[in-house]
Order: C-alpha cells, then sequence, then structure tokens
C-alpha cells in the first residue's frame, strides 16, 4: 500500500510539474488556439498575396509581357482578399457568446468557403501558369525551373493545405 501512494505521489509530482511547463508555455505566448493559428495563417497569405501582386508588375518587366503581369497581379489581389475574408470571419468566432454548435457550424462554413476559393483560385492559376510558360520562351533551363518551381509549390501547398484542415478540425472540436 505505502508502495502504490509513493507511486501515485511521483506521478502527481510530474504531472504538476507538467502542468507548470504548459502554463507557462500559455502564459508565454507559445500555444494558440486553432482559431489563432488560422487567423495567422489567412493573414500571412492575405500580406504575401497583396505583396506578390506588386512584386509581379514591377520587377518581372523583364520576363513577363504587361497582360500577363496584369492577370498575374489580378490573381494575387484575388486570393488576397479571399484570405483576408477567412481571417475576418475566423477572428468573429467568439468562444464566450456562442455555442458549441454555433461555433462548428461557423467553422464548417468557413472551411466550405475555403475550399470553394480553392477552386476559384486554381481554376484562375491553370491559364495564368500555362501562359507564363508561353511567355518565358522554349529556353530548356527556364521549362526545367519552371517545372520544378510547379512541383515545388504544389508540396508546400499540399502541407500547408493538411495543416489549415487540421486547424479546422481542431476548431470544429471547439479546441480553443
Amino acid at each position: 500500500m505505502k508502495q502504490q501512494l509513493n507511486n501515485l505521489n511521483r506521478r502527481m509530482d510530474s504531472l504538476e510539474e507538467r502542468n507548470s511547463s504548459l502554463i507557462k508555455r500559455i502564459e508565454s505566448g507559445r500555444i494558440n488556439s486553432a482559431q489563432q493559428r488560422l487567423v495567422k495563417q489567412y493573414r500571412i497569405f492575405s500580406c504575401i498575396g497583396m505583396s506578390m501582386s506588386f512584386v509581379i508588375i514591377i520587377l518581372y518587366k523583364e520576363l513577363l509581357p504587361f497582360p500577363t503581369r496584369v492577370c498575374a497581379a489580378i490573381y494575387f489581389l484575388t486570393a488576397a482578399i479571399m484570405d483576408s475574408y477567412l481571417a475576418n470571419g475566423i477572428k468573429s468566432i467568439d468562444y464566450n457568446t456562442m455555442g458549441v454548435a454555433t461555433v462548428a457550424k461557423k467553422a464548417i462554413y468557413y472551411r466550405k468557403r475555403h475550399h470553394i476559393f480553392m477552386g476559384i483560385l486554381i481554376a484562375m492559376c491553370i491559364p495564368l501558369i500555362t501562359s507564363f510558360f508561353f511567355a518565358m520562351g522554349t529556353d530548356e533551363y527556364m521549362v526545367y525551373s519552371m517545372i520544378a518551381g510547379v512541383v515545388i509549390g504544389l508540396a508546400i501547398g499540399i502541407k500547408l493545405y493538411l495543416d489549415i484542415m487540421k486547424n479546422y478540425r481542431d476548431l470544429t472540436l471547439n479546441d480553443n
């Protein structure tokens, strides 16, 4: 009996250490909720989209014709607006005033919007990337570079998509 009490005391001490460590991490801001992570991701994407719309117009003068640059800028601005909409929507979820069912419904609603926006952006992106290939010419190394860029971009995009869907799952389960 005494040995069981000693084992129980050791486990409680270990649990207290882990709890205090977790509390310190929460207080220092190193642990965020799924909602905070989603808002942060969407804001980063929105800033990148806004920046890219200007970068593509200004810095790609030598590589791309003006109509292609304008279409790319419109694409990035559209993506930035969509991400901003999603960030504001996710941020509007309030755990203190909304019930669990309402939070889950809103999370599902914005996840569906995310997928709709992805479909729109993919539909816009395919002809845009095709126009990049035609504008860049048939230089062998340029074609290989663009193919490598598409493959790397897809890998990064899939990873970010999975991260976002994990955050939506956590948000739907009311992980705050």
